[in-house]
């Protein structure tokens, strides 16, 4: 909406579509976030494991390497990660990495990483509620 008002055009059909994506993928970080932060960790420790994730996601899922140079047996693995399925909408979106654009196939790989946000929230309201009744001892 800035950018319109400031350059004085409207944004295109893609522009909404990657905003939609990063607002999905932001959500699913958010829940990963609320996962670790139920962990009783030092800062240091916190930041070690926010490497981890955020790190090997990158690496797996064709965040740092395009996805069509990666094999078959990473690919797999990254398709257990949001940040697969955030990267192949945008590969799509933009036509990157061989990526073709589909409306079924975007709107399928965003609908993914939804329910991976949702996944994420529900863990991270199991271990809340574990924490409060003092079932388990996380890492103390």
């Amino acid at each position: 909406m800035i950018v319109a008002i400031i350059w004085g055009k409207t944004l295109s059909v893609k522009f909404w579509l990657a905003c939609l994506n990063s607002f999905v993928y932001i959500i699913a970080a958010t829940g990963i976030a609320m996962i670790i932060a139920q962990f009783d960790l030092s800062d240091n420790g916190i930041t070690a494991i926010s490497n981890i994730i955020g790190l090997g996601m990158s690496f797996l899922c064709g965040v740092f390497v395009p996805q069509e140079l990666l094999t078959g047996g990473v690919l797999a693995v990254g398709r257990l990660f949001p940040a697969y399925w955030y990267t192949k909408a945008n590969n799509m979106l933009f036509g990157m990495s061989g990526g073709v654009f589909s409306t079924k196939e975007y709107l399928i790989c965003i609908g993914i990483e939804a329910l991976f946000a949702v996944a994420f929230f529900a863990v991270a309201a199991l271990l809340v509620k574990q924490k409060r009744e003092g079932d388990v001892n996380f890492l103390a």
